[in-house]
């Protein structure tokens, strides 16, 4: 799902061997490894439809999916967790 919804073309999630495939600096965010235990499901799944704000700022795309692909991404970056 991270792929289909081409999320690596501004994000990496180096425990799953993604790299970002942006071009430009700019359009690479963050290294989404263990973003998933630290915030939560229900933080993520607010903040990829938009409906809550992380560091006073929404997410810059609104997720287009179903309901069930969006609750199968939050599972799959729930379960990236950082090495140590």
């Amino acid at each position: 799902m991270f792929l289909a919804e081409k999320c690596h073309r501004c994000h990496s999630v180096s425990s799953a061997g993604i790299k970002a495939a942006g071009k430009k600096k700019r359009a690479r965010a963050t290294d989404l490894t263990g973003v998933g235990p630290r915030l939560g499901a229900q933080f993520l799944l607010k903040f990829l439809k938009r409906g809550v704000k992380k560091k006073g700022e929404l997410h810059s795309k609104l997720f287009k999916g179903t309901d069930e692909e969006l609750q199968a991404l939050v599972d799959w970056l729930l379960e990236q967790k950082a090495e140590g």
